[in-house]
């Protein structure tokens, strides 16, 4: 019985060490999304009118631009809950065309808000990379402040080599304890 028990731990860690000692290039078919495509939450809060109210948007950490314009960017048809239609348009400026980003409406072109304050990407226009952070924003009628929060949507996921360890350390614990020998008390009357 003991016997088997070593033979099944040995194969055990000869699998979590192979796993452990892959590399990048061979643990690349188990990604299931390429670290590139981070999705970042987008958090608008400030001085809204009855009809806007705070908003919270989705975009791709390295979105594709459906429409490159001088002074920045489109990205059409994305999910927004504050639109009649569920979707709005937006448009991202850099900072040579007052940075920041407006909303419009894809159906009538009217605009929900148009917020000045820095560019809130880096790289060029046809391939931008958002920035992460806390950004002052004006309304283009210099009325109203705002705040545009941009994180990850996700947390950080352990590496394979974690993995490899957890699941070594929690067999290495089952056979201990399955190894452990049982104390037998007996009892003899005289």
């Amino acid at each position: 019985m003991l016997k088997t028990n070593v033979k099944r731990l040995a194969v055990l860690a000869t699998g979590v060490a192979t796993m452990v000692g892959a590399t990048s290039a061979d643990a690349a078919p188990i990604i299931i999304t390429p670290a590139n495509a981070a999705t970042y939450i987008f958090t608008l809060t400030g001085d809204m009118n009855a009809t806007f109210q705070n908003a919270t948007f989705q975009l791709d950490a390295n979105p594709t631009p459906d429409i490159e314009v001088d002074g920045g960017f489109t990205l059409l048809n994305v999910a927004f809950d504050q639109s009649p239609t569920g979707f709005a348009n937006l448009n991202f400026y850099s900072t040579s065309n007052s940075g920041g980003f407006d909303i419009e409406d894809p159906t009538t072109i009217h605009f929900f808000g148009n917020f000045l304050g820095p560019q809130l990407y880096t790289g060029t226009k046809a391939n931008p990379t958002f920035k992460t952070g806390t950004f002052a924003l004006t309304d283009d009628q210099g009325a109203g402040s705002y705040t545009l929060n941009i994180a990850s949507a996700i947390g950080t996921v352990p590496e394979p080599a974690t993995w490899g360890m957890m699941i070594l350390g929690m067999g290495a614990v089952g056979f201990a304890m399955r190894r452990r020998q049982k104390v037998r008390t007996s009892v003899r009357f005289a």
